[in-house]
């Protein structure tokens, strides 16, 4: 079974996306930084598309540490991940730096 992981996938473009896969028989890791939106998420997506193998992950991208608590997360799932769809992302009006002294995108 191949294994897609979808950033920013809790609501939106990212959670269709998640669902459609499902659907095809894939194993769907929803990533977001809102645990109850995630677990909904994947509920709503496991009962539409009938596939047990959908599993939530919360990760803060801004964070480094977590963003390596989520590469090491998915390894435990699945030894090869097949695919990645970077759909994660914020609209911000204004410039924003992080502690970490990156800008917020």
């Amino acid at each position: 079974m191949k294994t897609i992981l979808i950033t920013g996938s809790t609501d939106g473009i990212g959670r269709q996306t998640a669902l459609e896969l499902a659907k095809r028989g894939y194993r769907v890791l929803v990533h977001g930084r809102n645990s109850e939106r995630g677990r909904d998420a994947v509920a709503y997506i496991k009962k539409e598309s009938a596939n047990d193998h959908v599993v939530y992950l919360n990760a803060d991208l801004t964070e480094f540490s977590e963003v390596q608590k989520l590469a090491d997360e998915v390894k435990e799932i699945a030894p090869v991940l097949d695919v990645l769809i970077n759909n994660a992302g914020v609209f911000e009006t204004e410039k924003i730096i992080l502690p970490n002294g990156f800008e917020k995108t």
